[in-house]
Protein backbone atom coordinates (compact mmCIF):
# COMPACT_ATOMS: atom_id res chain seq x y z
CA UNK A 1 0.00 0.00 0.00
CA UNK A 2 1.69 3.53 -0.87
CA UNK A 3 2.35 5.70 1.84
CA UNK A 4 0.12 8.73 1.90
CA UNK A 5 1.64 12.17 2.47
CA UNK A 6 0.59 15.31 4.79
CA UNK A 7 -1.69 18.66 3.30
CA UNK A 8 2.41 20.11 3.76
CA UNK A 9 4.48 18.19 2.37
CA UNK A 10 1.54 17.49 -0.80
CA UNK A 11 1.80 21.29 -1.30
CA UNK A 12 5.55 21.50 -0.97
CA UNK A 13 5.54 18.39 -4.43
CA UNK A 14 3.16 20.59 -6.10
CA UNK A 15 4.68 23.83 -5.46
CA UNK A 16 2.11 25.65 -4.03
CA UNK A 17 0.89 27.18 -0.56
CA UNK A 18 -0.74 25.06 1.53
CA UNK A 19 -3.53 27.39 2.18
CA UNK A 20 -3.86 26.87 -2.11
CA UNK A 21 -3.94 23.16 -1.87
CA UNK A 22 -6.64 23.63 1.02
CA UNK A 23 -8.85 25.49 -1.03
CA UNK A 24 -8.36 22.72 -4.19
CA UNK A 25 -9.43 19.88 -1.41
CA UNK A 26 -12.32 21.81 -0.30
CA UNK A 27 -13.45 22.42 -4.18
CA UNK A 28 -12.79 18.87 -4.35
CA UNK A 29 -10.38 19.67 -7.54
CA UNK A 30 -7.71 17.42 -6.00
CA UNK A 31 -7.60 13.76 -5.11
CA UNK A 32 -7.51 13.24 -1.88
CA UNK A 33 -8.21 10.62 1.81
CA UNK A 34 -9.73 12.13 4.72
CA UNK A 35 -7.99 10.39 8.24
CA UNK A 36 -8.97 11.90 11.26
CA UNK A 37 -10.75 14.80 9.76
CA UNK A 38 -7.07 15.85 7.87
CA UNK A 39 -6.51 15.64 3.79
CA UNK A 40 -3.70 13.19 3.06
CA UNK A 41 -2.55 12.26 -0.69
CA UNK A 42 -0.87 9.79 -2.59
CA UNK A 43 2.19 10.88 -4.52
CA UNK A 44 1.52 8.57 -7.93
CA UNK A 45 -1.91 10.41 -7.34
CA UNK A 46 -0.57 13.81 -7.49
CA UNK A 47 1.68 13.67 -9.94
CA UNK A 48 -1.25 11.87 -12.48
CA UNK A 49 -3.61 15.36 -11.17
CA UNK A 50 0.10 17.59 -12.16
CA UNK A 51 -0.37 15.85 -15.94
CA UNK A 52 -3.90 15.63 -16.52
CA UNK A 53 -3.52 19.58 -15.61
CA UNK A 54 -0.33 20.66 -17.79
CA UNK A 55 -1.49 23.09 -20.10
CA UNK A 56 0.83 23.12 -22.99
CA UNK A 57 2.51 26.13 -24.04
CA UNK A 58 1.55 27.62 -27.52
CA UNK A 59 4.35 28.60 -29.72
CA UNK A 60 5.45 32.22 -29.32
CA UNK A 61 4.90 34.34 -32.05
CA UNK A 62 7.97 36.30 -33.70
CA UNK A 63 8.23 39.75 -33.24
CA UNK A 64 9.04 40.00 -37.05
CA UNK A 65 5.97 38.67 -37.95
CA UNK A 66 3.66 40.89 -36.22
CA UNK A 67 2.54 44.00 -37.66
CA UNK A 68 1.67 47.28 -36.14
CA UNK A 69 -1.43 49.00 -37.38
CA UNK A 70 -1.32 52.77 -36.99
Amino acid sequence: MEKLITLKEAAELLGCAPATLRKWVQAKKVPHYRLSGRPKFKVSELENFVRIMKVERRPSLKRSSVRRVG
